[in-house]
């Protein structure tokens, strides 16, 4: 049996970190998403046969030929939208009708363009790889649109203390208190945290921190999916209300083997750039029994994201203090995946091709994390 040793040489203790990871706080907002108009499909034979849908059954493989490829819930424009992909990404096709193409994704149907994909000859992941078989991984774009500033506790074993206090309302409406009504607030505020922080903006592009790991995960969704995995993700849109708590708590419902955060935040020293991890302490007393499971996963994505990017190793730094963390049941790691606060790093994030180069180096740690642990 082979006993990974703890590695170190990456490792950020509290006191070094706290002065440059003061989290600058943004404003929020939305982009407009805009349509294309349908095009012609390719021709298919009269003869061919059509499925209940009234779609020509095909089983084949293509892949995305433009950025902002939305995958509808329905073969109309007007329909729900799963995701937005960008170009080259690999899905597998069931059918073709008149404008529309029909894919399958993590288990589901969705529908897109014809005019936006391309055949290709890509090898779908039909029978997993040992290490991909049967696993579960759940992918948490960090943020949304609106920020929470609700309180809840950082751990699950912090129990909050309330206290019942009285106030004035105004409950005819003509703008006078009149009524005292009893209200429930916390009493000690120690331990807690807000449900949801305010995202993060770039500096140059002034995208929202919830854009970019939203565009991340999509990517890296994909091609987990592509590997054999199963992908659940907190979220596939901006506009939603999870707490951090909450999110963590999905990924228990789903029986999850890895938990991974992506974000992209903020600070004040605009020089600092690179990418991190984020993981609990050996003394965390919800999930210190993992430490080792945590720290081997941030390692590892760490490692593949950095020689595929060629950006710059900060390091893994422990932490009790991220709310997701602590409420997990399986391995889980936050992700730094830039900061958007830092120029290059922003125009980085920005980019396509960077995007995909981080999601296939994420799903390479992950792949090596697997592999390694069935190792030992």
């Amino acid at each position: 049996m082979r006993i990974r040793r703890k590695k170190i040489q990456y490792r950020l203790c509290a006191c070094a970190l706290a002065a440059f990871l003061t989290l600058s706080l943004g404003g929020c907002g939305k982009k407009e998403m805009t349509t294309q108009a349908p095009t012609e499909a390719p021709a298919v034979a009269e003869d061919e046969f059509r499925d209940s849908e009234g779609f020509v059954a095909v089983r084949d493989y293509v892949k995305t030929k433009t950025d902002q490829v939305n995958l509808y819930r329905k073969p109309d424009q007007t329909s729900e939208i799963y995701v937005t992909l960008n170009k080259g990404v690999d899905l597998q096709r069931t059918g073709i009708l008149n404008s529309w193409t029909r894919v399958q994704l993590n288990g589901s149907t969705f529908y897109l363009l014809s005019s936006q994909v391309e055949e290709t000859e890509v090898k779908w992941a039909e029978e997993p790889t040992v290490a991909s078989a049967g696993k579960v991984i759940f992918i948490d774009p960090a943020k949304q649109i609106t920020e929470n500033k609700e309180l809840e506790p950082v751990r699950p074993d912090i129990e909050p203390e309330y206290e019942n206090t009285q106030k004035m309302e105004d409950v005819d409406g003509d703008g006078t208190p009149e009524t005292e009504v009893s209200e429930s607030v916390i009493k000690n505020t120690t331990g807690m945290k807000a449900k949801n922080a305010a995202a993060v903006k770039g500096v140059i592009s002034s995208t929202f921190e919830y854009e970019i790991t939203l565009a991340v995960a999509n990517l890296l969704n994909a091609e987990l999916v592509r590997r054999g995995y199963t992908v659940v993700m907190s979220r596939t849109d901006n506009n939603v209300t999870l707490s951090n708590a909450t999110r963590a708590e999905l990924a228990n419902q789903a029986n999850a083997d890895l938990y991974i955060r992506l974000s992209a935040g903020a600070v004040q020293d605009v020089t600092t750039t690179g990418v991190m991890a984020f993981v609990n302490t050996s003394t965390n007393p919800n999930t210190g029994i993992r430490f080792q499971d945590n720290y081997n996963l941030g390692y590892d994505l760490l490692q593949n994201v950095c020689e595929t990017t060629g950006v710059k190793r900060i390091g893994i730094y422990e932490t009790d203090d991220m709310t997701s963390l602590n409420y997990c049941h399986m391995p889980a790691a936050s992700f730094q995946l830039g900061f958007l606060s830092n120029a290059d790093d922003d125009n980085r994030l920005n980019d396509a091709s960077h995007q995909n180069l981080l999601a296939k180096a994420l799903a390479d740690g992950i792949d090596q994390y697997f592999k390694e642990k069935d190792e030992k």
